[in-house]
Formats: C-alpha cells, sequence, structure tokens
C-alpha cells in the first residue's frame, strides 16, 4: 500500500515559475568488501538517484558526490576470510561495484576512492584535519575502556570481530549497532560478548585512553534535528538516545586499518590505533563538499554554516545513529559547520521474506540479473520504486517481480507502441487541454511524494501506471499524432526519476537534446521516429531462475 503525502499537492507544475535550488545529494558509502545486490540499490543508491533526477526535471542543480567507505572494519573481516590483504580486496570489489551502479543506471557526478593515489592522501589529511579541530575546541575527553584482544590472532575483539546482543532491543548484534533496532553502543555496553569468529582461547584486556565525543541533552544537536527534514519516527528515535543519558561518540579504536591516529594504552604508552570511520563520515563529508566547491567553483564548502546549498544524505536504518548523531555531533563541536538539511533513511529490503544478506549469499545480484536475464535497468528500477522500502520494511518477492514485467509490457508498452507509430510524422500543434491537465495532476503529485520526509516513491510507479491507461484510451481511439506526441512527452517526464533509459529514449525521439526537463514542455519538436527498442522485456521463470539464492536463506 502507498504511504501517505506528507506534502499537499503542488498546482500546475507544468506552468509554474520554478526558482532553481542547488542541491548536494550524498549516498550512502558503500564498504567495497562485496558486489551490490538489490537490497542496496533498492534503499539509499535507488532514493538518491530518484531525487536528483526529480530535482534536475525540475530545473534545479543538482550534484551527486560520494565516495567508498575503504577502511570500515568488515573490509579486514571479508580480506580474512579470502586470505588476501585489505587493500587487494577493496580494489577488486571496488570496480564491480562501480560496474553494478552503471548497469543500474545511478548517475553519480564524482566518486572518491580512499584507496587511489588520486584521493589517498587528501582523504586522510581531512581526516586528521578534523580530528585536530576537535581537539582544539576542547569538546574531546579521554575515556578509559577495556578492550579484549586475541594474541593468537593480533586482533582486538571490536568492531566486526565482536558479537553480542543488542543492549537496546535484545536482539544478537555486531560491531557498533544493531541492525533490528538501529541502536548504536559501544562494547563495554553490550551484553554476552563475543569473538568472531569463535576461539578457544581466553581474551587479554587491554586498557586504552579513547577520545570521545559524550552528547547529553545537547541543545545544537536537538536544535538541527528539530529543524532538518526527518521522517518524524527517525526524528524520535534519535532523540531518545541522548536524551537525559550519556552517548558516547568514538573518535578512535586500536587498529592499523584506516587513518592512524595512535591512542594511549594504560601502562605501555602510544599504540597504533585508527580514527574511527562511523564519526569520521564528518570527515568525509568534508571532503564531498570541497569536492562540490571545487566543481562549482564557489568560495563555500555547502557544509559550511552560512552556505545555502540543500544537502540531502541518502542512508539505511542501520547506521542512523551514526549518521544523525554521530556526525552532526562531530560537526557542530566546531560552531562553524552545519550538517545534513535532509536525511533520507530506508528500511530493510528483503528476500522472499528474509533480509537480503552479503555473507548468507542470500541475494539477487546486480551482476546477475542485468547480464543473466532480458530484464533491462529500467523494469528493475520500476519493481524496486514500486515496492520501496522508505517507511517500513518491504519484500522482494520474485513471482511479483514475474507478473509486473508483464504488467509494464501490457499497460505501458501496449499504448506506446501504438502511440509512436502514429506521432512519428507528427507536426505538433497545441497539447489537448485534458492531457495538460491529467500531466499537472501527476507531476504534482510526484513532487509531493519526494519533496519531504518520509518520502513515498512508490507513487512515481502509480502515476506511470495511471499515465499509461490514459494511453490506452488514446491508443484505442486515435485522434491524430498530436495526442500521441504529447502523450510520450507527458510519459517521458513522469518516468524519468524511475526509468531513465526509457524516458531520455522517448525525450530524444521526439527530438529534444538532453534529458527531460519541465520547463521544456511547451516546445514542440519534431519526432526523429528514433525509439527505444524493446523498453519492456518479461521474464519468464526460468530466465530469472539464474539470479535466486542456490539454497535456502536459513542454511
Amino acid at each position: 500500500m502507498a504511504a501517505p503525502l506528507q506534502s499537499q499537492p503542488t498546482a500546475d507544475p507544468l506552468s509554474l515559475e520554478h526558482v532553481p535550488e542547488k542541491h548536494l545529494i550524498i549516498p550512502s558509502m558503500p564498504t567495497p568488501n562485496g558486489r551490490l545486490h538489490l537490497g542496496h540499490i533498492a534503499g539509499p543508491f535507488l532514493r538518491a538517484d530518484v531525487l536528483s533526477r526529480h530535482r534536475r526535471r525540475s530545473g534545479d542543480h543538482v550534484r551527486v558526490i560520494s565516495g567508498f567507505d575503504s577502511f570500515e572494519s568488515y573490509m579486514t573481516l571479508q580480506a580474512a576470510r579470502e586470505n588476501c590483504r585489505p587493500k587487494d580486496c577493496a580494489e577488486r570489489y571496488s570496480e564491480g561495484i562501480l560496474r553494478d551502479f552503471e548497469a543500474m543506471d545511478i548517475s553519480i557526478d564524482r566518486w572518491i576512492d580512499p584507496l587511489d593515489p588520486e584521493w589517498s592522501e587528501r582523504y586522510a589529511e581531512t581526516h586528521r584535519s578534523l580530528m585536530n579541530a576537535l581537539l582544539a575546541s576542547k569538546s574531546v575527553q579521554n575515556h578509559l575502556e577495556t578492550v579484549a584482544y586475541l594474541p593468537s590472532t593480533g586482533r582486538y575483539v571490536l568492531g566486526c570481530w565482536l558479537l553480542g546482543r543488542c543492549p537496546e532491543c535484545g536482539e544478537e548484534a555486531g560491531g557498533y549497532s544493531c541492525e533490528a533496532c538501529g541502536a548504536n553502543f559501544q562494547p563495554w555496553q553490550m551484553p554476552e560478548t563475543r569473538p568472531r569468529p569463535p576461539v578457544d582461547e581466553e581474551p587479554l584486556s587491554r586498557r586504552f585512553q579513547t577520545p570521545f565525543l559524550i552528547v547529553e541533552d545537547d541543545e545544537r544537536l536537538s536544535t538541527w534535528l528539530d529543524k532538518a527534514d526527518l521522517d518524524d519516527d527517525v526524528r524520535r528515535r534519535v532523540s531518545q538516545a541522548f536524551a537525559g543519558r550519556p552517548y558516547y561518540v568514538r573518535l578512535a579504536a586500536p587498529g592499523e586499518w584506516g587513518v592512524s591516529w595512535p591512542i594511549l594504552e594504560e601502562g605501555k604508552g602510544e599504540v597504533p590505533a585508527v580514527l574511527f570511520t562511523y564519526t569520521f563520515n564528518a570527515a568525509y563529508c568534508l571532503l564531498i563538499g570541497d569536492v562540490y566547491r571545487e566543481i562549482e567553483a564557489i568560495a563555500e564548502n555547502p557544509f559550511d554554516a552560512t552556505s545555502s546549498v540543500k544537502i540531502t544524505a541518502t542512508f539505511g536504518m542501520d547506521v542512523t545513529m551514526t549518521k544523525l548523531i554521530n556526525v552532526p555531533a562531530a560537526l557542530l563541536s566546531l560552531g562553524k559547520f552545519r550538517p545534513f538539511d535532509r536525511a533520507a533513511v530506508n528500511r530493510f529490503y528483503r528476500l522472499s521474506g528474509e533480509k537480503f544478506s552479503t555473507s548468507r549469499r542470500h541475494a539477487i545480484w546486480v551482476e546477475d540479473i542485468t547480464s543473466r536475464t532480458p530484464a533491462n535497468s529500467d523494469v528493475v528500477r520500476f519493481h524496486l520504486v514500486r515496492t520501496s522500502p522508505g517507511r517500513e520494511a518491504t519484500n522482494f518477492e520474485p513471482k511479483e517481480f514475474l507478473q509486473g514485467t508483464q504488467e509494464l509490457a501490457l499497460r505501458v508498452g501496449g499504448p506506446l507502441a501504438t502511440l509512436q507509430r502514429i506521432a512519428s510524422s507528427t507536426a505538433p500543434s497545441d497539447p489537448p487541454s485534458a492531457l495538460v491537465d491529467l500531466l499537472n495532476h501527476e507531476l504534482a503529485l510526484q513532487t509531493a511524494s519526494l519533496d519531504r520526509e518520509p518520502a513515498a516513491p512508490e507513487h512515481l510507479a502509480a502515476s506511470i501506471l495511471r499515465w499509461s491507461d490514459a494511453g490506452h484510451s488514446l491508443a484505442e481511439n486515435p485522434a491524430g499524432g498530436n495526442d500521441a506526441f504529447w502523450w510520450i512527452k507527458g510519459l517521458a517526464l513522469l518516468a524519468y526519476p524511475v526509468m531513465p533509459k526509457l524516458a531520455i529514449g522517448l525525450w530524444q525521439g521526439l527530438g529534444h537534446q538532453g534529458e527531460p526537463r519541465i520547463a521544456e514542455w511547451p516546445n514542440r519538436t519534431s519526432p526523429t521516429g528514433s525509439w527505444p527498442t524493446d523498453p519492456f522485456p518479461t521474464l519468464s521463470e526460468s530466465e530469472f531462475a539464474p539470479c535466486l539464492p542456490a539454497k535456502p536463506a536459513s542454511v
């Protein structure tokens, strides 16, 4: 069921004088420890792409910038499984992830790889500069913490190497956060801790003076949360996390994989440690903002407190606390920066009722569905938008996806094929008023479904189908090429955020240059007669079978 709209549809988007805005959209930074599956795409990456295309269609100036989270501790876990160095593991999967984005038409203006010589020094310097600034601001407190250590492996039982139970909900959890409830915590707060993988030895206890920011009833953070465009449920959860109790924002951890920042071990002096990637996502954001500043040739970083650039971050519920407490706390501590204007937080996307899982191979991989089946990116994107996990956890059901490809071919492909033939030799006149009214209505609904949190992208899929039903009436009772021309043009505008390959092909087939823009709706162009070929391939069960998990998720 489609979620309710968070704002009222604006009347007549086609004739509205739009004042262009500047937007920076930052999708979640993926850890390059495996290829992307549809659970990854359906969340922050497709949300970012749909939103950026919607904004560009409206006339806004948008940049999408992100990069790899190469120093996440799970890189060391995957490297251990593959018996290689974390750097080698990251480099191998990095190339594949970028191909997966391309295969799904996820458009990103600039991509940062902290392991690439082009970025590595600048990445590290940005992180160390932020840490030095936090120290100078007197915001940092050292906390004496005890960390388990395994001499046989040389590993600290932290991050990916730590399992236990969530102190908030009691569910099985690992590292610093709970996927079940989104809570964030420190190792000493977890009950029933144990190493991953299990070992026969008793861990040693080592004590460190670890730097933290400690957040409790923070007025600056609360003021920002009240103003930011957030799902109310997300806002409530985040506010409760630091209300009346200390919330520890980790700044460093013992280890060697990451940007080095030594810490003191009790009785031993300095030992190797690294800056904590979850909190220092704030430094990553400042680097992204600096890249935006360079691309746009402007003086201000979008994260500067005085900047008017609208910043949107897209990410999953499992990192909500670190994105909405750790990162803002670090930025606000310095007084001259501001956090995001908007955070689009997605819930989990399941496959046949079970969470998509890289480790258990319970997934449909982007590489498989785009290269081993007739499916194209548009039909996959349409289904992921239709079943978007924006407000609640949703499910990818293979049979529903296959039925959806049939529905697209019939409801959209059917009238489109007929009307393309009619429109090919058309010299268009004024658009029919009934189509203008319907397009205004659908564009207004799409805008209302995307412009505030919690967004409801599933309304875009419904909008495309309603417009296509109107096309059926035109195809069955054709009144001439003029109606066909304007219907195809409306379809290109409505489909662009969801099915960009189709939309761009139709737009250019009508004689336009570039990509669909609402401002160009009145323009009468001459169709080229060159239309997208086979835009809605259908799939049979046998064609889709190679993409499905080879064994049950419980195995």
